[in-house]
């Protein structure tokens, strides 16, 4: 019966102990469960702090209750409750992360319960008094160790390890919440600053002055970082020196003379390394703590500007705070640096424009879609056309409008059509033309304009620049000199054959004459030399002024490249031979025939290859050379003289046109007349010639183009 009695009492004594623990353990988790409806509603990471510290002392009967967390600058930042009666005092500590039983729990990552502090030591007491027994549980987050949780009692071997477990159960709840408050802190100042950063991007879009920008820089930094009075300094290099460029506050400024030197050194120092610049407590001799700021706003790998925010209290500036004024630095660096280039553009339209409306010379500038974007006066008085009322619309409609208008505005219905399909705007090379434009009844206005193609940093076309010049008195005074010209021409021909005639009839009629009379006999081969030179002078004039007119006839033919250059190879090569040049001739092993004059274009040859060898040394070389490329076939005259200086290339045909300083080698400086016979023929055969500027031999390359049969 006394076994049967022990089974049952022992057994009772089990189920009272079990009903007191289950007890226990419901009533820590509805203290669970309350405490975490308590911090998961919310959202203020000092009143979650506040809700753990009250849950746990209050659970375990501590006098005080602390928490304590790691900081970015891996130190610990402790908070600490007393508890006194109805009496809370608080405390914010900090202090090194492996310091006390707080530091021995963050490194070890394990729960401490201690009976008997003073037997610890490495325990820290608290500000007020030290505690006898203590229990510390870590705060974990993803397997790390983020601070830990400690309540102490000021009676020893007070806390238990079923205390313990329900603390474990409190920091895990209290590690989601805080880290939830961090974030949704972080996440709040995450969005503040964008919305901060985007208005200021917003407000500076259309801002082109650097003082504006400067002041929107300042407000906006002032009102993202809750600072007092911010200012912005110019750096400049060459002097080595800050100027004020803006300042604003929200307070009085700083007015010690300490801290105006403070700052301004800072400013300096910042400029000067290119790297922020922090000063967390300036402690003036007058007046609150002074925290400083300095960033340097960058171009590039240079400051150009610093910005400095100055705060009327002690600051720890977090990474954070430091990334965003970054951030700011970066975008304020950009919007400087446009409203730096838009002062400049402005300053540089306006001498640009100033330029434009004073030159005499028309300019009109187009994009690429052959849309007006400049114009200047002259080019309106010139071409008789209102343009500056039609910026921004296409110049082919323009044009056509006016021609409906006034019947004409100097092109053609077929150019007109070519600017309306914009093939002409897409040319790489630059193109001219002469037009003339009545301008009453009896005067004309003469145009010579030049397109030149507008290249982007791509070297892609990006529109057009043309260029408009009055040439009246020129095309008069070409006209004046042509009709004087064909009128010596017209009264020297002739009589001119006739001296030549009578010189020949004279040097047939003396017998013996070489052996009789030498003298005279060499005056009179110079007679013949001179008028022979001068007849051809004039049959050259006379066949160019025939090839303007289009009146000289072309006898043209189908006939093989090759027969062409080798009869005008036979022609020159004892010349070449004479005055040790090599003459080349280069052929491809097959090339298409051609349609030409071979009288006019073996004149052509004929010119080029003497040309050649007068400015070819001795022991140089000439060549003559044909091509088959694009549809057509391509003929070069290289030499390896000096070449054409880069100066007078554009106007090596025009007429009379001689290179200055140029003497030749041999033979006697030309009358300026051969190249532009070269052109006009060539031109006649509807083809094109050129100077190229690379060719196979050092000196000059000309080339034309002859055409298919």
């Amino acid at each position: 019966a006394a076994a049967q009695i022990n089974t049952q009492m022992i057994n009772a004594v089990l189920h009272e102990q079990t009903q007191q623990a289950l007890d226990t353990r419901l009533k820590q988790l509805a203290q669970i469960e309350r405490i975490v409806q308590q911090i998961s509603s919310s959202q203020n990471f000092s009143d979650i702090i506040a809700h753990v510290l009250s849950a746990a002392a209050t659970t375990t009967q501590a006098d005080t209750a602390a928490l304590a967390l790691l900081t970015e600058a891996d130190d610990l930042w402790v908070i600490q409750h007393e508890y006194e009666g109805d009496q809370i005092h608080k405390f914010y500590i900090e202090q090194a992360k492996d310091a006390g039983v707080i530091g021995q729990v963050v490194q070890q990552g394990k729960m401490l319960l201690v009976n008997d502090n003073r037997q610890l030591p490495y325990y820290l007491p608290s500000p007020t008094r030290a505690y006898l027994s203590s229990l510390v549980v870590p705060l974990v987050r993803d397997s790390e160790i983020i601070g830990a949780l400690d309540v102490e009692s000021s009676q020893a071997n007070f806390f238990t390890a079923e205390q313990g477990v329900f603390l474990k159960s409190l920091a895990a709840h209290a590690t989601i919440s805080i880290q939830n408050a961090r974030l949704l802190e972080e996440l709040h100042y995450q969005v503040d600053m964008l919305i901060n950063l985007r208005e200021l991007s917003l407000d500076l879009s259309s801002v082109g002055e650097t003082s504006a920008v400067a002041d929107a820089v300042l407000e906006a930094a002032l009102r993202i970082l809750q600072a007092q009075y911010a200012v912005m300094f110019r750096y400049d290099h060459s002097l080595d020196k800050l100027i004020l460029l803006a300042s604003r506050e929200l307070a009085a400024p700083p007015k010690a003379e300490r801290v105006v030197d403070t700052l301004r050194q800072t400013a300096y120092q910042a400029a000067a390394t290119g790297t922020l610049q922090i000063v967390e407590d300036m402690s003036p001799d007058e007046g609150e703590p002074l925290a400083l700021l300095a960033v340097p706003i960058k171009h590039g790998s240079r400051t150009r500007e610093v910005l400095c925010l100055v705060f009327t209290e002690q600051q720890r500036f977090q990474a954070r705070d430091l990334n965003t004024l970054s951030l700011l630095a970066i975008q304020a660096a950009g919007h400087l640096e446009n409203a730096t280039l838009h002062e400049k553009i402005r300053e540089g339209n306006d001498r640009m424009r100033a330029i434009l409306d004073s030159t005499r010379d028309g300019v009109i500038l187009l994009d690429q879609e052959g849309r007006l974007a400049e114009v200047n006066p002259s080019a309106e008085r010139l071409l008789g056309v209102n343009l500056s009322e039609h910026l921004g619309e296409y110049y082919a409609a323009v044009l056509l409008q006016a021609a409906d208008d006034q019947g004409s505005a100097g092109y053609s219905p077929a150019e007109l059509r070519q600017l309306v399909q914009s093939r002409w705007m897409l040319q790489e090379h630059i193109t001219r033309r002469q037009f003339a434009r009545p301008t009453s009844a009896t005067q004309t206005l003469h145009i010579a304009e030049t397109s030149s193609p507008v290249m982007d940093k791509d070297n892609h076309v990006a529109g057009r620049l043309l260029t408009l010049r009055d040439v009246t008195e020129e095309k008069l005074l070409e006209e004046y000199r042509a009709s004087v010209t064909n009128m010596i021409i017209h009264n020297l021909r002739s009589p001119m054959a006739l001296v030549q005639t009578i010189i020949q009839q004279t040097q047939s009629t003396i017998p013996n004459l070489q052996q009789t009379y030498p003298v005279i006999a060499g005056l009179l081969d110079k007679a013949v030399d001179n008028t022979s030179g001068l007849l051809e002078m004039v049959n050259s004039l006379m066949d160019i002024a025939r090839l303007e007119a289009r009146q000289l006839p072309m006898n043209f033919r189908e006939m093989a490249v090759s027969d062409l250059l080798r009869e005008a190879l036979r022609t020159m090569l004892p010349v070449a031979q004479k005055n040790n040049i090599t003459l080349e001739l280069a052929l491809p092993p097959e090339l298409p025939p051609v349609r030409v004059d071979d009288q006019q274009m073996h004149r052509v040859l004929i010119n080029l290859l003497d040309n050649a060898l007068r400015f070819t040394p001795s022991g140089g070389m000439a060549q003559l050379s044909a091509a088959h490329e694009q549809n057509r076939v391509v003929i070069r005259v290289a030499d390896s003289g000096r070449g054409i200086p880069e100066n007078e290339r554009e106007h090596i045909f025009e007429k009379y046109r001689q290179v200055k300083d140029s003497v030749p080698l041999r033979g006697n400086k030309g009358t300026g007349l051969g190249l532009t016979f070269c052109k006009l023929v060539v031109e006649a055969h509807g083809q094109t010639i050129w100077l190229e500027p690379q060719g196979p031999l050092p000196g000059a390359c000309f080339a034309f183009t002859l055409p298919l049969v």
